[in-house]
């Protein structure tokens, strides 16, 4: 009995510990809404990712921005990324203390940028669950949807 009882609680710490993967372990009532992108997709801009699985650590997204116009575009470094939780769209805030470099980078016409985003320098270690990260563009905003494992 006892053995059974020890077994179960070290089962029920291990969970503890463990969070859930489809986050439901963040505290939403702590977060901001996500953006509503509906209507406000880039025309002139496409993102994708190299993995649309992050397994690795540390915990690194490979974007390529691609502008399909005649004209350079310029955009920041400033880390925008969501999580979704139940269906919906929630704001992960950085960490305290984290700082942005404010560097324009220009996309040239009919170019593609690739860059690394390491998520860790900027939220910590993630949580399992299903993510978005977003860039704005003068005309709109391009998002990439991942999951961490």
């Amino acid at each position: 009995m006892k053995k059974a009882t020890v077994t179960a609680l070290i089962l029920v710490l291990i969970l503890s510990i463990s969070g859930c993967s489809d986050g439901a372990s963040w505290d939403t009532s702590r977060m901001e809404k996500g953006i509503d992108i509906s209507g406000m997709t880039s025309k002139a801009v496409s993102a994708v990712l190299e993995e649309v699985v992050v397994t690795s650590d540390p915990q690194i997204l490979t974007l390529m921005l691609t502008n399909h116009t005649a004209e350079e575009l310029g955009y920041g470094l400033e880390p925008h990324l969501e999580v979704q939780v139940e269906g919906e769209w929630y704001v992960v805030p950085t960490k305290e203390g984290t700082g942005v470099m404010a560097i324009g980078i220009l996309l040239p016409p009919y170019g593609t940028n690739e860059y690394d985003v390491n998520l860790n320098d900027y939220y910590g270690d993630l949580k399992a669950g299903h993510y978005r990260y977003l860039k704005t563009f003068t005309d709109g905003i391009v998002g990439v949807e991942f999951d961490i494992e």
